[in-house]
């Protein structure tokens, strides 16, 4: 705690109630644990979004991190917290609280309006000037990054979403990081970090087969670059998560094997090759059994596995009506952007910014598929088709702007033809 506080600062935060101020910071209440006066939410300081490691005493009106190497360790009154989170002086707590007017509005406003106009070099210094007013203004942090996409400063867009996704991600706005985090995947799409925190965000909203898709991509790339030991921590987390998914445990038997335990690796595949079955997935199941039988050919449970496989019903299982509908929506949206993307001269104003085969948005997407294999696109347009739906829901719920939703439409489509052009190049086939 800060003994030069002046007498005033202390009778404020004794005036402050402590659940209204969290409220006040952005936090919601389901992000908020309470026991009598004690509030535990994530740490907003050092940004932990595993555990709710800062305290807040309603009584005491002071607050203190379980974390000993974060700066909130040591703990202080509430004014000090709010001065913290909003990186702001001390002395201007009062104003930020109880002002008519956030100081930032009117440079955002002016800002946005330049935007429209197509002055985008100019409406580049005051967003940043209302960013370092309000650093903690997620929305603003989005516009600033979307900007930088369009001027052509990609890694400092995908920082500025980066950064944001972890602000809401602390206050519990799950569903506006995951449409941050979405959008990343556009942006970098073999981020490892991008993937990791779309798989714990999944968790928490309790989509266990969306978690396990992204720690797939993790733990391949993992085994691409040799890294044996965090593959196989990724992989016990996939199975945690859903012990009946049987892909998890065809990766756990590839990371297995090439770490030279042959028959804990057999056994994964064994054991991937009956949930295959169990839920009618015929063809996958084979091709588990005869990769099995290729280390252990004589193996009576594996010969049985696979003729078991070739018994089932010839039929795969459908696709259900509602992943269908998703499929023939982001058709209709992909060539809803072919249409509504302008191909005439280009003007810097966003809602007439040309995709060509050369645009330089299109370059560095194909450049970050360097590597990627026809699995993991196919299960890069998996994700890209439920992402569609929960970009629009991000859109609609007011996160993004209409300019910023276009420039992400814009990278969206040069995104699109990369991947075909990818494609082409590897003399890759797929079915979509």
């Amino acid at each position: 705690m800060n003994d030069s506080l002046t007498e005033e600062l202390r009778q404020l935060n004794a005036e402050l109630d402590g659940l209204w101020l969290l409220r006040k910071m952005g936090f919601t209440d389901e992000a908020m644990y309470q026991e009598e006066n004690i509030i535990r939410v994530f740490c907003p300081i050092h940004k932990d979004l595993v555990r709710k490691s800062l305290i807040v005493d309603l009584e005491k009106k002071e607050f203190s991190c379980q974390y000993a190497q974060c700066d909130a360790h040591a703990g202080g009154l509430l004014v000090e917290l709010y001065a913290r989170f909003m990186d702001i002086e001390l002395g201007q707590v009062r104003e930020h609280l109880f002002g008519e007017e956030a100081p930032d509005k009117e440079l955002i406003q002016k800002a946005d309006a330049l935007i429209q106009e197509g002055k985008l070099y100019e409406a580049l210094p005051l967003l940043e000037k209302a960013l370092k007013i309000s650093p903690r203004n997620c929305i603003t942090r989005c516009k600033l990054a979307a900007l930088y996409l369009e001027l052509g400063k990609r890694q400092q867009g995908i920082q500025e979403y980066f950064r944001a996704a972890e602000d809401y991600g602390v206050l519990g706005e799950l569903q506006k990081t995951l449409g941050i985090y979405n959008i990343l995947i556009i942006l970098s799409p073999v981020d490892i970090k991008v993937h990791k925190r779309l798989a714990y965000l999944y968790s928490r909203l309790g989509e266990c087969h969306e978690a396990v898709e992204q720690l797939k991509w993790v733990v391949n790339k993992l085994l691409q670059d040799n890294q044996l030991k965090k593959a196989m921590e990724e992989c016990q987390e996939m199975i945690a998560l859903d012990p009946t998914e049987p892909s998890s445990h065809q990766i756990l038997a590839r990371v297995l094997i090439k770490s030279g335990q042959m028959v804990e690796g057999v056994a994964a595949l064994e054991l991937s090759g009956n949930l295959y079955l169990k839920r009618r997935e015929k063809t996958e199941a084979e091709k588990v059994a005869r990769e099995a039988l290729r280390y252990v050919p004589n193996s009576p449970t594996l010969q049985d596995l696979l003729a078991r496989a070739r018994a089932s019903e010839e039929s795969e299982i459908a696709k259900d009506s509602a992943e269908m509908a998703k499929e023939a929506e982001f058709a209709d949206w992909v060539k809803d952007l072919e249409e509504s993307i302008s191909v005439a001269a280009p003007v810097q104003k966003p809602d007439t910014t040309e995709i060509s085969a050369t645009d330089r948005r299109v370059l560095l997407c194909k450049k970050s598929l360097k590597g990627i294999d026809k699995e993991h696109l196919v299960s890069l347009h998996k994700h890209l088709v439920n992402m569609f739906s929960e970009v629009k829901q991000t859109y609609e719920g007011g996160l993004l702007e209409k300019w910023e939703l276009k420039i992400v439409k814009e990278f969206y489509k040069a995104f699109c033809i990369a991947l075909e052009q990818y494609k082409k190049e590897q003399g890759i086939t797929t079915n979509f």
